[in-house]
């Protein structure tokens, strides 16, 4: 299993509200994204989860029941 370095690995509880930023180096053998991919711009969501990806970190917020 390879361990993913971050430069910022950190994660908040607001009420109900989880949020996450995720700031992974670019020396990760998967890259900062996973499949190799360093950079990464866009926005993905579901039912209770708000995934941005903004060049080269992560903004996840997750709503709980």
């Amino acid at each position: 299993m390879s361990h993913i370095k971050y430069l910022i690995n950190r994660k908040w509880q607001i009420n109900k509200l989880n949020v996450a930023l995720e700031w992974r180096s670019k020396k990760n053998l998967i890259g900062r994204f996973g499949g190799g991919w360093n950079w990464n711009v866009g926005v993905q969501w579901g039912s209770r989860d708000l995934i941005l990806n903004l060049l080269v970190f992560m903004i996840r917020m997750s709503w709980g029941k």
